[in-house]
């Protein structure tokens, strides 16, 4: 099993969907900065989180800067123009809020997922 380390911030408020038998997820993006310079770019991730608990989600607003840890996968779709394209995706284990986004990056942590013991995460 491959787990993921990112930090960045929403690109849109999280939404909740309760599928069939109670189940809830949550899912936003995460733009993550990569690259130096001439190569900087931004890598858009697709985060799911499965819970039941989704009281945090009130704080997942677009510009709010988050610390994810998860399992990645690569999703491969068909585009309007026929091409196949990729988008990289995360099923998040660990959720950490670090800020708004017109809060300095230094920002404390101001909540953390519910859905698993936050003292075991590695930040």
């Amino acid at each position: 099993m491959i787990k993921t380390f990112l930090t960045g911030r929403l690109g849109k408020d999280a939404t909740l969907n309760t599928l069939e038998g109670g189940k809830k997820v949550m899912n936003y993006s995460v733009a993550v900065n990569v690259g130096f310079g001439d190569n900087a770019s931004t890598l858009w991730v697709d985060c799911a989180q499965w819970s039941e608990k989704t009281g945090v989600i009130e704080y997942l607003k677009k510009g709010t800067l988050v610390a994810v840890i998860g399992e990645p996968s690569l999703r491969t779709y068909q585009k309007n123009d026929g091409t196949t394209g990729a988008s990289f995706a995360l099923r998040v284990d660990k959720l950490e809020l670090l800020g708004a986004k017109s809060e300095s990056t230094t920002a404390q942590p101001i909540a953390t997922n519910e859905t698993s013991d936050s003292s075991s995460l590695p930040f």
